[in-house]
């Protein structure tokens, strides 16, 4: 749990995300365009392999655009994860749970982060509502639908890695035409999960910016 701090002390530590959060629902809308084309890329590989025919390789310049897209998306939705937890913090939130480093790192712990990185932005999220009283604010549908898209993602992938491994699919040779229809689906659901993180980093950040310019004008 955190200690009070004062007023001016926390509007100090905050810090403009306004750059960051253009960049970062600018990087996660390219990843959106990126997945489509993805969709479309393992749709017509498994098409091909349902027919037989021959799988046609993906343009060789798309590679570096997906893992420089994919890479830096991931990089800002951190980068901004941290910073809203910051600020919450400076516009005056207290007894948080999450601190800035485990909002982040909640992503990298297996099986933890099938629930802890949702529940460290739901409160980031109450507590851009009301810093003050956030703990009496609900959450909001763009986190559900934002974390249900990717848990589904999640859940596809490791399933279809799961069947392909202790059934049949392995020996039969249908373990590709498998692959290829999990993957188009994987993507599929990356784009709605990118577009409402993308909605709701935006809600977030004007959210913040509301309260921050009213202290400051209370301040003054």
């Amino acid at each position: 749990m955190e200690t009070q701090s004062t007023a001016s002390a926390q509007r100090d530590r905050f810090r403009d995300p306004t750059a960051l959060v253009n960049g970062t629902r600018g990087f996660l809308c390219a990843y959106a365009a990126v997945s489509a084309f993805l969709v479309w890329t393992h749709a017509t590989e498994y098409r091909a392999l349902v027919r037989g025919d021959a799988v046609a390789l993906p343009p060789l310049w798309m590679i570096p655009i997906v893992l420089v897209v994919t890479l830096v998306t991931g990089v800002l939705v951190l980068t901004w994860t941290h910073r809203a937890s910051c600020n919450i913090r400076a516009l005056g939130a207290t007894g948080l749970k999450f601190t800035p480093g485990w909002s982040v790192g909640w992503y990298f712990i297996p099986i933890a982060n099938l629930w802890k990185p949702f529940q460290a932005m739901t409160e980031t999220w109450r507590a851009s509502v009301n810093p003050r009283e956030w703990r009496r604010q609900a959450g909001s549908a763009l986190l559900w639908c934002w974390w249900s898209f990717w848990i589904l993602n999640f859940l596809v992938v490791n399933g279809v890695d799961l069947a392909g491994w202790t059934g049949d699919f392995v020996n039969d040779g249908n373990r590709e035409v498998l692959e290829s229809a999990s993957d188009a689906i994987s993507f599929g659901l990356r784009i709605p999960a990118a577009l409402f993180l993308a909605a709701m980093i935006g809600r977030v950040h004007r959210m913040q910016m509301k309260h921050y310019t009213r202290q400051v004008a209370a301040g003054a």
